[in-house]
C-alpha cells in the first residue's frame, strides 16, 4: 500500500460552539454543541474560573507573534496586554464600566462602582512616568 493510499483524507472539524449556564448552588454547566448533538460538563464555580483563565491565556498566546510560546507549552496565567479600552457607563444600571480588548479580539467588560472608579483612576495616574522621570517602583 502506498503512503498516499494509507493516509486518511483531511477531515473537516465540525462547527462547535460553547456556552455556559448557571446551575444549582455553585455549579456551572459548560455546554458544547455541534451538528452531532450537545453535551454538558458540570463544573464548580472555581473550576469554571480556572478553565476560563486558562482558555483566555491560551487564546491570547496564539496571537503573541514572535513571543508565541512553542506548541505544547502549558499555560497558567498571564498579564494580558490591552490593545484598546473604553470607559463608559452601563446602559443597564448606569455603573461605570471599562471594556478592554485583548489580542484575538477578546473583549472583557468590568463594572466598578463610582468610588472604586475614582480610586482606580488615581492609582493609574500615579503609575504614569513623567517626561524624563523614573517609573514607579514595581511591587
Amino acid at each position: 500500500m502506498s503512503d498516499a493510499a494509507s493516509q486518511s483524507p483531511q477531515q473537516e472539524v465540525p462547527a462547535l460552539t460553547f456556552f455556559a449556564e448557571v446551575g444549582e448552588g455553585d455549579q456551572v454547566l459548560l455546554k458544547a454543541r455541534s451538528p452531532h448533538g450537545e453535551t454538558a460538563l458540570p463544573l464548580t464555580g472555581a473550576q469554571a474560573a480556572h478553565l476560563g483563565r486558562a482558555l483566555l491565556t491560551a487564546s491570547v498566546a496564539t496571537h503573541a507573534g514572535l513571543s508565541r510560546p512553542p506548541s505544547g507549552t502549558a499555560v497558567e496565567d498571564c498579564q494580558f496586554p490591552v490593545l484598546r479600552w473604553i470607559a463608559a457607563r452601563s446602559n443597564r444600571n448606569n455603573q461605570p464600566i471599562v471594556t478592554v480588548v485583548l489580542p484575538g479580539g477578546i473583549s472583557l467588560t468590568l463594572q466598578l462602582d463610582d468610588q472604586s472608579t475614582a480610586k482606580c483612576g488615581e492609582a493609574l495616574v500615579k503609575l504614569t512616568v513623567p517626561a524624563g522621570g523614573e517609573p514607579s517602583p514595581v511591587i
